[in-house]
């Protein structure tokens, strides 16, 4: 019962870490992370964090302060470039129960890397539609390392403004459902617009601040 009621520390590795979504995902563990730790016995423990050009990784064990001042003061000051490669050498040799890895790029080049995370066992989460809606052979086989392995590509915040589209049907789906048809928008650029676009604020300036806001 003692070894179910410990904590669990998962390695945390942030790809794209300087970017307005990398910021703001940081941001958003710092102010959660002590309610992750209490209430669910979670440790977040950044390890890794990368820009399009550099990275840091932890090498005290301990992992990067969870602070968005200390990590990218980390990233100017470290003398590593961006690789791929090392970064995924870095994660494999983590300790860590659980390794994910959060992608808030749009990179292509990231892309390519989810079939051999997801092969070694790592997590993805990822915003991006990238890889899911991008070339389908990779995406194939992005889906089949996923259920060979013990690991999880999570992609729900990219579909639909983030509404718990995929979930649904993955419970519908795996509880002998099916499902004939779907209808609705499912855009989270389109909501946006919708949502922001009244009396005051004409359609074309909801089109152009969605833009401006590179949803």
């Amino acid at each position: 019962m003692a070894f179910t009621l410990s904590t669990t520390t998962t390695g945390v590795y942030l790809v794209g870490s300087s970017g307005r979504l990398g910021q703001e995902l940081i941001t958003q563990l710092e102010a959660q992370k002590d309610f992750l730790e209490k209430e669910l016995n979670i440790a977040i423990q950044i390890n890794g964090a990368t820009t399009s050009s550099k990275m840091a990784l932890s090498s005290s064990g301990k992992g990067l302060e969870v602070s968005n001042s200390v990590i990218q003061n980390e990233l100017e000051e470290s003398p590593m470039e961006m690789d791929l490669n090392l970064l995924t050498e870095a994660m494999e040799a983590d300790v860590n129960p659980h390794r994910v890895v959060i992608d808030c790029t749009s990179s292509e080049e990231v892309g390519d890397y989810y079939e051999q995370w997801l092969a070694k066992g790592i997590n993805i989460i990822c915003p991006s539609k990238a890889v899911a809606s991008g070339d389908r052979a990779r995406y194939d086989r992005v889906c089949q390392a996923e259920r060979k392995n013990a690991a999880q590509w999570q992609y729900e915040s990219s579909v639909g403004a983030a509404l718990p589209i995929l979930t649904t049907l993955r419970d519908l789906l795996q509880t002998g459902d099916k499902v004939e048809r779907i209808v609705g928008s499912a855009s989270g650029t389109m909501a946006y617009c919708l949502r922001t676009h009244s009396l005051e604020v004409p359609f074309s300036e909801a089109i152009k601040n969605v833009i401006d806001l590179g949803e």
